[in-house]
């Protein structure tokens, strides 16, 4: 085991991800190898550790911002970085303007800890959200050539950890995984537990908690509760939430239908508003909305195309969304009630950026196309898009409208589901229990213990 290399997890907003790996790794040989990248809202003399690098909301001169936020060599301005958090945390700030200098400010700060604390024996564990406070420190830490290793949730229904590369979402298959001898049993076991029904695990989890749990959530986020929360936007957040969006939700119900159309359809689902899928994996196209009314220009007259609003999101799409997809005759509103399975099984072929209904789509052999980027990328198991006239020569392609997958992508969607099973693991990564704690600490202990002895 190298001494002089340290393990280095990111932890803003809660105590949550914290709480994780100390209940684990407390009274073990690793606790000293790891460290936490600490951001300036938790307070970290709640935390059993003297391992920390935390942010103190130092001010910096932002003159040094352009050279400093150029060097990590984004694909964009500062502004495009920062578009999940504007879309997401909007209510903490006065204005934009105001929220973009804090984030400035918080930038130059992560950026001197690297310089000031960092090594490049270094390793970044992160989980793989887009909060800009860990998007920031792997950006940074690739500038400065720190390794990263990323975890996010699977889509293999009972297992919930995989590792990816970092934002893209790709899965990571080392040469080791790969293993192409019964594939064809383990895809259909696994496709036939999606059509039984897997237990999705997101964030909207926590309505199925209990109140007890929900109060125990309460204390872990108790960093936030300041007098500073409860501002004018702050305000203005919780009226839109529980007033305005229930509005927004009942004309969106009563323009959709509770029967599929009868004729042939494509199915096109739409995404949780101001998500990462979107915005930062969603190509050219981050609005779905736009992209939806786009393709149903293209399709063929006699084909309908579904869609259908985000389960749980019900009323976060603005009345505007509701008219542009309304606007259009070939364009069929399905209610968010109403089975994404039965849709996917009539559909003559799905489109989405890169809702997780692609890999869904394979227990029912149906053609998938994909604007964005994530764990299909690169694998050969869906059609993907670049952008609308691409699109267009695809759907010109199938003049007989049959949509079908031919035997290479068949084989490549067996393998790839099959090794994708094989480096997910069993647990739920939103959850917090005993139990689940033992899964994170298999998954994370066994690579600790490879990186720390590479």
């Amino acid at each position: 085991m190298t001494a002089n290399k340290r393990i280095i997890i990111p932890i803003d907003s809660s105590y949550k991800e914290y709480k994780k790996f100390e209940k684990i790794f407390l009274n073990t040989k690793y606790w000293s190898f790891i460290w936490f990248f600490v951001d300036s809202t938790i307070d970290s003399t709640n935390l059993k550790t003297l391992n920390i690098i935390k942010l103190e909301n130092k001010s910096y001169d932002l003159n040094e911002f352009e050279r400093v936020f150029n060097e990590i060599e984004y694909d964009g301005n500062f502004n495009s970085f920062c578009e999940v958090d504007f879309a997401q945390n909007w209510s903490v700030y006065k204005s934009k303007s105001n929220h973009s200098y804090a984030l400035k400010q918080k930038f130059l700060e992560i950026e001197h800890l690297f310089s000031e604390s960092l090594e490049a024996t270094d390793i970044i564990l992160n989980n793989a959200t887009s909060h800009f406070f860990q998007r920031a420190i792997i950006w940074i830490a690739k500038s400065k050539g720190i390794q990263s290793i990323s975890y996010t949730q699977s889509l293999i229904p009972g297992k919930e950890y995989v590792w990816v590369e970092g934002e893209t979402f790709r899965v990571i298959f080392d040469k080791d995984d790969i293993d192409n001898q019964g594939i064809e049993e383990e895809f259909n076991t696994i496709t036939r537990n999606i059509i039984v029904g897997k237990k999705k695990q997101t964030y909207m989890s926590v309505y199925g908690r209990t109140i007890y749990e929900q109060l125990k959530d309460i204390w872990l986020i108790r960093n936030r509760l300041k007098l500073r929360t409860f501002s004018i936007n702050r305000l203005r957040y919780l009226y839109e939430k529980f007033i305005i969006r229930r509005f927004r939700a009942f004309f969106w119900n009563q323009n959709a239908h509770s029967i599929l159309p009868e004729s042939d359809f494509f199915f096109f689902p739409l995404h949780m508003p101001g998500e990462a899928q979107t915005i930062i994996r969603g190509g050219q196209y981050p609005d779905d909305v736009e992209l939806a009314t786009r393709i149903a220009k293209i399709i063929p007259e006699n084909v309908i195309l579904v869609v259908k609003e985000h389960p749980g999101y019900e009323g976060w799409k603005e009345l505007f969304d509701l008219r542009r997809l309304s606007s259009l005759p070939n364009i069929f509103l399905i209610k968010s009630t109403y089975s994404s399975h039965k849709i996917i099984a009539k559909a003559k072929a799905v489109f989405t950026i890169n809702s997780s209904v692609w890999f869904e789509s394979f227990a029912f052999e149906k053609r998938v196309f994909c604007f964005g980027i994530g764990a299909f990328s690169h694998q050969g198991v869906c059609d993907e898009v670049s952008d609308i006239i691409e699109m267009c020569n695809l759907l010109n392609t199938n003049k007989n409208g049959k949509f079908l997958i031919d035997d290479k992508m068949k084989e490549n969607r067996k393998k790839f589901v099959a090794n994708y099973s094989k480096v997910s693991f069993d647990g739920n990564i939103y959850k917090y229990n005993d139990m689940e704690l033992k899964s994170f600490g298999i998954f994370i202990t066994k690579k600790i213990k490879k990186v720390l002895n590479a």
